[in-house]
């Protein structure tokens, strides 16, 4: 069993960040050409914290685990 504290987790924002640190250790990158987020574009931002990521090679992307 793991033991850790929720209290990051009952924010949004710090839920979300807690979660993209956990799945994407090296940092949030587009799957496709492996650019950083950094240098993509918001392509949507109705479900924030959750955006969704438009990199220049045309894919889109957010912080759950690719398939």
């Amino acid at each position: 069993m793991i033991l850790f504290s929720i209290v990051n987790l009952l924010d949004e924002q710090k839920c979300y960040d807690y979660l993209v640190d956990i799945l994407h250790p090296d940092g949030l990158h587009c799957p496709g050409c492996q650019k950083a987020t950094e240098q993509s574009d918001i392509h949507r931002r109705d479900r924030a914290p959750l955006f969704y990521f438009r990199c220049s090679c045309g894919r889109v992307y957010n912080g759950r685990v690719p398939e």
